[in-house]
């Protein structure tokens, strides 16, 4: 299973992976159509973390993506997982950005 929000993106990955599900925008993805998994790889957009999205963070729907992939986590339970890594994280905001990812995704140990 695959997840992409952008045409152009999805379409590359489509044509070099191949997922027996695709889909677009995953804030409209419901638990039980994603398929149990071993490992969860994510990503969520830079630019609410960086100088072009004004590093607003959290405050910015973009940025709210982990939560989403938090919920992924808590209901499919994989054996491992892990973030793309985002330029800047982990100075977000004097690093209270990286302090909430990092204490949320330790709780689901």
């Amino acid at each position: 299973m695959a997840c992409e929000i952008d045409p152009t993106a999805r379409n590359i990955y489509e044509c070099n992976h191949k997922p027996a599900l695709m889909f677009n925008d995953i804030t409209g993805v419901k638990m039980e159509e994603i398929p149990t998994h071993d490992v969860l790889c994510a990503g969520f957009p830079c630019q609410p973390f960086s100088q072009a999205g004004f590093k607003k963070g959290f405050k910015n729907t973009r940025g709210t993506l982990f939560f989403n992939i938090l919920k992924i986590l808590k209901h499919k339970r994989p054996q491992a997982f892990f973030l793309e890594n985002v330029r800047h994280l982990k100075n977000h905001d004097d690093g209270k950005t990286f302090a909430v990812i990092k204490c949320k995704s330790f709780n689901l140990i």
